[in-house]
């Protein structure tokens, strides 16, 4: 067997910046925490010297300070500015030296709620508790300072199980393999070797833009070993799994990824012609530790579909192996570098066929990997101190207990960047495990986690606007992303497609785009005119800080034009008939209301309404419609008025009403009689009067007026002709009514004046007294001579 020998400086060497004083305390192991493999990945066995250095100005010199550089040879003012784990709390504009901490120490809450400050109390306290840091800026913050972009961080404290105390993860059984399907695996609270018990856990991703634009993951760990030896695997799943609620199984985040997975894991798929990964699986970093801290065995494992290679894709591993070139420059090759393939199938059945391969790093890459172990000296541990085997809270680590490693992600491939527009997690769940021994098959023993590093921040892209009304000609689409663009640091680039049936997958970001046909220059979050019938979708990529992440879909949208399912009418009054003899001024207003009755109901659903005036069935403008004035009072008639309406989806609706008066009936009436009487017939003027009074009250009666409204009758009776002149007296009766005035009704009183009176001249009688023999006779002749 071909082991990886890690060889550090002859004595301490140790230079630092700030003062401190080391104590060796104990020996325990130091693990290379390499969980930030995002996509293909493999690392051969080769001779690595231990050395302080920095990278993507990081201090990878087994210590957790910034500002520190431990075991270094240099200059010491080559540490000034370089970050590490824990310092100040960023940002800090008065801290005293300007490198920075990555592990958020100050305010904060973990995934469920609990402060980062009562975190930082339990575990000061020694209390035996999980706890995880994440990082202490946001995701992809790119830092003034050094133009460094930081990708992710975290800090895990994992429970103990030395001297009485219980770890809540632990494996159950010695059953639990490497090999098996991890969904079987049974898990329990209970305790484990030191050497097997899992302490601190570190991982960041960093990103160096000057110059080369290389992406670093930089990973380091503790166990409560005191002999310096032990067997910690790193095993990294594509699809998100976590603990089961009762702890004791691990489960998928997403029961649908069962489909996904073989044997409970994700298969590494390749191209037959170029090797490339067409499908990212999970993958296991074994790392032994034995020798007193002296001795790091590394073997890397991807899992696969043994098929591929027994025909099916490739003859054989030996001839995937024989396309690395410059041309194809692969990552990794299978096999562990002698000629060997171990391959170690799920379950340890055949008849599963997938199982982990052995891969070794091509030879014809550069290295790109730095470590540093703490052999020089103890250092100081995180602010809370760390735990040693005698189940203590102590502020250092001891000698040959901390370790750190650097790989240049980027050189191996491994860049986030590589992942082009797939939308998996660059590193999904990660899972930190301990062996009994440096056997791949050995019994699982402590784990911590799994939890997360490096996701690329995930979004959503909504479209909206796909239904347009009736009244329109298309709509425009709106793409929305949550969260939404924060320049600089985030900002998304869009392509809408449309749906044409057999339209060829014409992507090369690896995006899905089969039936999709893109759509020249629509590369903006709005899409204008969409049109009924036709399928769409956007696909949006998010950039943060030039770093191209995934590309997410939106769901297809149909668009539809809405049919008119609103209101439109036409509203007109009823019909209206004044009686005749209603008097003007209550025709007027009662016309003016009728008049304002007419409009239209509207939902509003079908754009703009038109409407349209009518009088008497003949189109007039509004204005011409406002001025119509009501029948007379007098004359009658009637006004038919009407709307049409009609909106941009449907009418027009007409509806019409009129408006009548009608006319009185002309009055009528009798003429009046004449009246011829004789003076003679009456005795006195006081007679006269009476019967031209009466004349007049009965032609009054006797004109029986009918029609009109309400028509009144009057006369200019005077005085009746003089008894003895006699004389014609004329009375002019009036009738009027609320149209009309009769004044051209007369009759005459017409009284003859008495004969003048006429005689004969009486003649004288001569009378003798002495004829009457007395004066009776006398008497009684001039009696009968008068008559």
């Amino acid at each position: 067997m071909k082991v990886t020998t890690l060889t550090g400086p002859k004595g301490p060497g140790i230079r630092t910046v700030k003062s401190r004083k080391y104590f060796n305390r104990f020996k325990i192991f130091s693990v290379l925490f390499l969980f930030a493999l995002f996509v293909s990945t493999g690392y051969s066995q080769s001779t690595i010297t231990l050395e302080t250095s920095v990278q993507a100005n990081f201090g990878i010199d087994a210590d957790v300070e910034a500002d520190l550089l431990s075991f270094y040879p240099g200059a010491a003012s080559d540490a000034f500015g370089t970050d590490d784990w824990f310092d100040e709390i960023w940002p800090n504009p008065d801290a005293t030296y300007p490198g920075s901490n990555v592990i958020n120490v100050g305010t904060g809450t973990d995934e469920n709620g609990v402060s980062y400050a009562t975190l930082r109390a339990q575990l000061a306290a020694g209390d035996n508790i999980e706890a995880e840091f994440r990082m202490s800026r946001d995701l992809y913050t790119l830092d003034p300072r050094t133009n460094i972009l930081w990708i992710d961080a975290v800090y895990f404290r994992d429970q103990r199980s030395n001297r009485g105390n219980t770890d809540n993860t632990v494996f159950d059984q010695s059953i639990n393999k490497n090999f098996n399907n991890p969904l079987t695996w049974t898990m329990k609270s209970g305790s484990v070797p030191s050497k097997n018990d899992i302490i601190d856990v570190y991982g960041h991703l960093r990103r160096d833009e000057v110059p080369n634009d290389q992406e670093y993951a930089i990973v380091a760990a503790s166990t409560l070993s005191d002999d310096g030896t032990s067997y910690v695997d790193f095993e990294y799943y594509r699809t998100d799994i976590r603990l089961a609620s009762d702890g004791s199984t691990i489960e998928l985040v997403n029961p649908a990824d069962a489909s996904n997975v073989d044997c409970g894991h994700t298969t590494y798929k390749f191209d037959p012609s170029t090797g490339g990964v067409i499908q990212h699986g999970d993958i296991i970093l074994s790392f032994n530790y034995t020798g007193g801290g002296k001795i790091a065995d590394i073997r890397l494992f991807v899992w696969i579909d043994r098929r591929d290679f027994d025909g099916a894709v490739f003859s054989s591993f030996s001839a995937y192996n024989s396309l690395q070139s410059p041309m194809n420059n692969l990552p990794f090759v299978f096999g562990d570098g002698n000629g060997n393939f171990p391959f170690y199938y799920c379950d340890n059945s055949s008849a599963n066929h997938f199982g982990y391969a052995r891969i070794s790093k091509n030879p014809t890459l550069e290295t790109a990997l730095f470590a540093q172990v703490n052999e020089g000296g103890p250092v100081t541990a995180p602010p809370w101190g760390t735990i040693s085997e005698k189940n203590q809270v102590v502020s250092e680590y001891a000698r040959e207990n901390f370790a750190e490693l650097a790989l240049n992600a980027t050189i191996f491939g491994f860049d986030t960047r590589t992942t082009g527009g797939e939308c998996d997690s660059p590193l999904g769940s990660v899972l930190v495990k301990t062996r009994s021994s440096d056997s791949f098959t050995a019994s699982l023993k402590d784990f911590a986690g799994p939890f997360e590093l490096g996701n690329t921040p995930e979004f959503s892209v909504e479209v909206t606007g796909n239904f347009y009304e009736c009244y329109e000609e298309s709509t425009t689409l709106i793409a929305t992303v949550d969260p939404a663009a924060d320049p600089p640091s985030r900002t998304y680039t869009y392509q809408w497609y449309e749906f044409v049936e057999g339209w060829p997958d014409n992507s090369d970001d690896g995006v899905d785009t089969e039936d999709w046909k893109p759509i020249d220059n629509a590369t903006n979050p709005q899409l204008p005119g969409a049109t009924a019938d036709k399928t769409y979708r956007v696909y949006a990529t998010v950039t943060i800080f030039d770093t191209p992440g995934c590309t997410f879909a939106s769901d297809p949208v149909i668009v539809t034009q809405n049919p008119f399912e609103g209101t439109l009418t036409a509203d007109c009054p009823d019909n209206v008939t004044k009686d005749a003899c209603t008097d003007q001024a209550t025709i007027d207003s009662e016309f003016a209301t009728w008049k304002s009755s007419f409009g239209y109901t509207d939902s509003g659903d079908g754009g703009n309404v038109t409407v349209t005036y009518l009088v008497n069935d003949v189109e007039v403008t509004e204005e011409e419609f406002n001025a119509v004035t009501a029948p007379d009072e007098c004359d009658g008639g009637s006004v038919k008025l009407g709307i049409s309406v009609s909106n941009e989806c449907t009418g027009p609706e007409i509806c019409s009403a009129t408006f009548s008066s009608t006319a009185p009936q002309a009055i009528g009436y009798t003429a009046p009689s004449d009246a011829n009487e004789d003076s003679c017939d009456y005795a006195n003027q006081t007679e006269v009067q009476s019967a031209f009074d009466t004349w007049v009250s009965d032609q009054t009666t006797a004109l029986a007026v009918t029609g009109g409204c309400n028509p009144q009758v009057s006369n200019d009776a005077g005085d009746a002709p003089l008894l003895c002149s006699g004389g014609t007296a004329t009375v002019t009766w009036t009738i009027t009514d609320l149209c009309e005035t009769i004044n051209t009704i007369t009759a005459d009183f017409n009284l003859t004046a008495p004969q003048a009176i006429g005689y004969t001249a009486p003649s004288d009688a001569n009378e003798d007294s002495c004829d009457y023999a007395n004066q009776t006779e006398v008497q009684s002749a001039f009696d009968t001579w008068v008559s």
